[in-house]
């Protein structure tokens, strides 16, 4: 899964390298910007991550993770952001879920299957 992260870099094969990962379960689009040091543990299986998330160095993010929107019912404006910094966990089974712009703390664990709602936190 690491050497796909890696392929995800060059522009010619990040398509392929999104396709590759959706078929192992996996959808990280290649507009997430991420940070070093970045794992998914146990292989990434089910994990799906918004295209308009930054995801901070030394994030390690277990199977079954969602970050995404909370207000899908409305249009997507350009104001939406998902910022994970430094030092971030999310274990197995945990929601992410972003109002508008939203940022998870350095150092934030989000616990096994627990949802966590952000309400608009950056300007």
């Amino acid at each position: 899964m690491n050497f796909l992260l890696r392929l995800r870099r060059f522009p010619l094969l990040s398509r392929f390298v999104y396709y590759c990962m959706k078929i192992l379960g996996v959808e990280l689009p290649s507009t997430v910007k991420i940070g070093s040091n970045f794992q998914l543990a146990h292989g990434g299986v089910g994990v799906v991550i918004h295209p308009d998330t930054q995801i901070g160095n030394n994030v390690k993010i277990y199977q079954g993770v969602t970050v995404g929107r909370l207000d899908i019912h409305r249009p997507c404006n350009a104001g939406f952001s998902i910022i994970i910094h430094d030092n971030c966990i999310l274990c197995a089974g945990a929601k992410v879920l972003v109002r508008g712009k939203g940022e998870l703390s350095e150092g934030t664990i989000v616990g096994a299957n627990e949802v966590l709602k952000i309400k608009s936190s950056l300007p």
